[in-house]
């Protein structure tokens, strides 16, 4: 029988491989992805041997809060060193016990950090000690090996725990201050060759974020970083004026005291920005004066600019400043609660070639001219959320009519409406491009028959919810073709957002019209009673309900479904992924 010792190397890679590949396809926020690396070191001694490129280019470090059976079982070891020789440290005296896990221990016991790229640090259901960071990698014998390639630190948060002090903001003691900035010099001593600096970001904005050692570490290091993605922290002051001028990724918070403080960025190097404003707007002049005259973006492919929804006030531009911003290579825009009230904002990306445009803003303050700017675009998102519920529905109720009534070359298109309603279609769609259309909303399905038949290029379709009308469709010998090119179709992905009664009975007319179906998918617990439905459709209808393969999915997880593709099943279509 085969066992991990005599498996070929090139098997035990491929396992990596595949680790790894599918770890890219979860969501960071509902699990630690990480965690299956640190249980890889468990295996055996021929198993890290084999893959130790692969397994050792990211040093891990894992905090949690300790189940009551990792209490008593690391608790009762009274030799510390016993257990940080095996990457465990428990910090019980804390106000919070919590229990630490590491592959450093091995890295350096088998002399590989020079495979090693990137420290990751990352929590699962509390809040990274920053103050003691530095002690805890001491304790794991961080500082006994040379990080010659360690190039990357990666931060990640646990969201869901940041938020709850999040509310007010609190002043950092002079203690804290103190042991934050020996945290930094620590980072600055053993891993001097620091070029990307991240944070993983949470969601929104946080008021309050945990004390973080970033005055040091920035000041230090800033002249050498290609990439400074730290969303969730504003800016301290620092002895710089200006960003590096090799500088490709920049993710920051900016509000209004760190706006006036916001060293120039240099914005011919930079391919990746992303700003999110808490209570200040959005101005391009932050980059005035880094370079006399033209400001080109000549290497930007990526921008995103984000607003809290309340910040609505018009942005007081310099016209004569405006025009000398370009886009020559920007690939990915997204806005987000974006003030458009100024028409001359939109003639900066008239000229990009944007391929994905993504535009997220409040309802009763959704413009249609901002959209139309994008009519040209590959892929198109709009999401559309609702903050006052007096005028939710109504302005909701305009919004698709008004969006497909104009002419796009748009051929994936997603679009979010936040309503407990079904959004009327319009009799006539002008977006005759569309290969992959998403409707986050309910829908009428005499609407939506009505309009899929002008649609000569569609292979996938989501829609949130289908409401049956007043418009029956009666037998006949031969159902009526509503698309012969849809090939995929999701159906009531809405029922994790508002309340939906999803109707079978408008979901056995539709794919009875769909006669090059191939996968239906709906959610999971409605799995069994689709399939049900359908086969009693197929004997009253004549429609061969085993000609379509039926898939089971989580709403929850739509998002990595559009991103990623429709889940893989069995044979039978059961499998739910």
């Amino acid at each position: 029988m085969a066992n991990w010792a005599t498996l070929r190397p090139y098997i035990l890679r491929r396992i990596v491989y595949i680790l790894d590949n599918s770890n890219r396809l979860m969501n960071p926020d509902d699990v630690d992805i990480y965690t299956s690396f640190l249980q890889l070191n468990q295996i055996c001694q021929h198993w890290r041997n084999t893959i130790k490129e692969s397994l050792y280019t990211t040093a891990i470090i894992l905090c949690q809060k300790p189940t009551a059976e990792q209490m008593l079982l690391y608790g009762s070891i009274s030799d510390s060193g016993q257990l940080a020789s095996r990457g465990i440290y428990l910090a019980a005296s804390s106000p919070q016990p919590i229990l630490w896990r590491t592959d450093i221990s091995n890295i350096m016991r088998l002399k590989n950090s020079n495979y090693t790229q990137q420290l990751l640090i990352s929590s699962r259901d509390c809040i990274i000690d920053f103050p003691s960071l530095g002690d805890i990698l001491e304790t794991f014998g961080f500082s006994t090996v040379e990080w010659l390639r360690l190039e990357k630190i990666l931060f990640i948060g646990t969201p869901q725990v940041a938020k709850q002090d999040s509310d007010t903001k609190l002043p950092i003691a002079d203690d804290t201050s103190k042991r934050l900035s020996q945290t930094s010099q620590y980072f600055i001593e053993h891993t001097p060759h620091v070029k990307h600096l991240w944070h993983r970001k949470s969601g929104y904005l946080l008021n309050n974020p945990p004390a973080f050692p970033l005055g040091d570490m920035l000041d230090f290091y800033l002249p050498q970083l290609r990439t400074i993605a730290l969303s969730d922290f504003t800016l301290p002051e620092m002895n710089h004026k200006y960003f590096s001028s090799y500088l490709a990724r920049l993710d920051l918070q900016i509000n209004s005291e760190s706006a006036e403080r916001l060293p120039k960025i240099y914005a011919p190097s930079l391919e990746y920005l992303s700003l999110y404003y808490s209570d200040t707007l959005h101005s391009w002049h932050i980059f005035r004066g880094c370079l006399p005259g033209s400001v080109i973006f000549e290497n930007l492919t990526v921008l995103e600019i984000y607003h809290y929804p309340e910040i609505s006030e018009s942005i007081d531009e310099s016209d004569a400043y405006l025009p000398s911003i370009s886009f020559p290579k920007l690939k990915d825009l997204r806005l987000q609660y974006y003030p458009f009230n100024d028409p001359s904002i939109f003639a900066l990306f008239k000229d990009a070639p944007i391929q994905t445009a993504t535009i997220v803003d409040a309802v009763d303050r959704f413009q249609l001219s901002v959209i139309t700017t994008f009519r040209d675009v590959q892929t198109l998102l709009i999401s559309t959320r609702s903050w006052n519920t007096s005028v939710h529905d109504e302005a909701a109720a305009s919004i698709a009519k008004g969006l497909f009534g104009k002419p796009f070359s748009t051929s994936t298109a997603e679009i979010f409406i936040d309503t407990s309603l079904p959004i009327p279609l319009p009799d006539t769609i002008l977006w005759t491009k569309l290969e992959k259309v998403y409707l986050q909303f309910p829908v009428y399905l005499s609407d939506l028959i009505d309009i899929l038949p002008q649609l000569p290029h569609l292979r996938w379709l989501l829609v949130g919810a289908i409401y049956n009308t007043g418009n029956v469709i009666g037998n006949t010998e031969s159902a009526p073709i509503w698309s012969s090119t849809l090939s995929q179709l999701i159906l009531f992905s809405s029922v994790i957002h508002i309340p939906t009664a999803p109707s079978l009975d408008a979901m056995c007319t539709l794919v009875s019209g769909l006669p090059s179906l191939l996968k239906l998918v709906v959610p999971g617990d409605m799995l069994s009673t689709a399939k049900e439905a359908l086969s009693e459709h197929a004997i009253s209808r004549g429609f061969s309900e085993g000609m379509v393969q039926i898939v089971g999915y989580l709403p929850t997880r739509t998002i990595f479904y559009l991103r990623n593709g429709i889940p893989y099943t069995d044979n039978q279509g059961s499998r739910i992924v």
